[in-house]
């Protein structure tokens, strides 16, 4: 593995060439960083992390330049941020796993709403799609913006494996903000340790998953005035989470169940300001996912 880390600036110089090679026996490793700093992770295994805790979000900038290439077959290549990030349009991100973590993203729209966001679009996007595991962390919150089907081909086919959004917030501000994601498995978490100042929003979001929709662990706010949650392969709460929803919230789901978890029992606390529908959407599907194992003695507040 290789992990590039820079408190104040991390530039990638164009035509750069980063790869890690592909090493079926190597160990997958987690590394947890510690305040401000930008960062990027090229691991020859897929199911290696990188955290960040304690982030001020006042510097760490990250510069990948034009036909700067990042490469890490089966593996996983991560880019993190917490200042600022000036991605090439040409910038190239292979592998099975990609993670992107900024001080704020946004997914739909022309142009970032914010100073400090990095706009998921273009050619960006679609090397984000090709991933079969794909992390996107927003530090403070994940914008959705306009119209937007994320996960889907023009058939409606969900064509994205996995996808976790790692995020104090889930953010539809206005009426115009429809957006759908979906993909075979989804995971909503807030792993960062910040939480969402914002308390509303009056757009509409759907997250489907045709396995199963993971929630937790973490802190999230959902603000959108309707939060439509589709899972057939059943939703699955796991470890400590506590979920704000600004409007109503829909779950159309076959079952809800918590995650084993070993002794750690799951407790699960949503706040919802609007109307909480659970509705049947007939038997959960028979996935991999829906039947690993489930932990006994879960708490589900609503």
């Amino acid at each position: 593995s290789l992990l590039l880390t820079a408190r104040e600036t991390l530039d990638i110089g164009a035509n750069a060439s980063l790869k890690a090679s592909t090493n079926t026996t190597a160990a997958a490793t987690t590394w947890t960083l510690s305040g401000d700093g930008a960062a990027v992770l090229l691991s020859a295994r897929s199911d290696s992390q990188l955290l960040r805790q304690g982030a001020a979000l006042a510097t760490g900038n990250l510069v990948l330049r034009d036909s700067a290439a990042l490469q890490a077959t089966g593996g996983r290549v991560q880019l993190d941020a917490t200042g600022s990030a000036a991605l090439a349009a040409n910038a190239g991100l292979s592998a099975a796993a990609v993670g992107i973590g900024m001080p704020r993203l946004q997914l739909g729209g022309t142009q970032p709403q914010a100073g400090n966001s990095l706009l998921l679009g273009g050619a960006l996007l679609g090397q984000l799609g090709a991933a079969s595991d794909l992390l996107l962390r927003s530090y403070s919150s994940i914008d959705l913006v306009g119209a937007a089907d994320f996960g889907r081909d023009s058939a409606g086919k969900t064509t994205l494996g996995k996808l976790t959004l790692d995020t104090p917030a889930l953010r539809a501000a206005t009426a115009a903000d429809q957006v759908r994601i979906s993909a075979q498995s989804l995971v909503l978490t807030n792993s960062t340790g910040a939480s969402s100042a914002d308390s509303s929003g009056a757009g509409s979001l759907t997250l489907a998953s045709t396995d199963s929709l993971q929630v937790g662990p973490g802190q999230q706010a959902w603000l959108a005035a309707q939060t439509q949650l589709n899972a057939s392969g059943g939703v699955l709460l796991k470890g400590t989470s506590n979920i704000t929803a600004a409007g109503n919230v829909s779950a159309n789901t076959g079952s809800v169940t918590a995650a084993a978890a070993g002794s750690t029992q799951t407790r699960s606390e949503w706040a919802v300001q609007g109307a909480l529908q659970l509705l049947n959407a007939g038997a959960a599907s028979a996935t991999a996912s829906s039947q690993a194992p489930r932990g006994a003695g879960a708490q589900l507040k609503l």
